[in-house]
């Protein structure tokens, strides 16, 4: 359902519908790891890289966030979960600077993390204009280059820019 390439191309994260995270080898394609110890009972819809390639972060279906800290491809075997979502995590992108995480789900929530301890940065807040129809879920978010602002898109074709 979701892949991403590493900053430094050498490995690609993937999320699927069985709830396993993988890290493939990017030159020959072999499987590296499947970071889930066992298939979460979820589907995992949104994968990311952190900018120096040192955390991979995933969103599911199961309403959590996870962060595994990641050294020479390979991700450290429990991850850190963040609970904060109501509904399932369509979407993860980390800052800039890799120190935070914003997540985005069905639901409209927007939630920003501190990507090494799992704190809230921010009290949760919503998408606008936000109805609870199944064509109007939050599709996408991410940081501005300079970290200050965050975008959200969603299903409906509103698109926020947040500072």
């Amino acid at each position: 359902l979701s892949m991403v390439l590493s900053p430094d191309k050498a490995h690609i994260l993937t999320g699927d519908e069985h709830g396993d995270v993988c890290i493939w080898n990017a030159q020959d394609g072999r499987l590296t790891q499947i970071v889930t110890e066992e298939s979460l009972d979820c589907s995992v819809f949104s994968v990311a890289f952190s900018p120096k390639g040192n955390l991979i972060a995933s969103g599911s279906t199961d309403h959590r966030v996870r962060i595994w800290p990641i050294l020479h491809g390979i991700a450290e075997e429990t991850p850190l979960t963040l609970e904060g979502h109501v509904s399932e995590v369509e979407c993860v992108a980390f800052s800039p600077d890799g120190t935070l995480l914003v997540s985005g789900a069905r639901d409209g929530t927007i939630c920003i993390w501190n990507s090494y301890n799992g704190s809230l940065a921010l009290p949760p807040f919503h998408h606008p204009r936000f109805s609870k129809g199944e064509a109007d879920w939050l599709m996408s978010v991410a940081f501005s280059p300079d970290g200050r602002r965050v975008v959200s898109g969603s299903r409906n074709l509103t698109i926020c820019v947040w500072d």
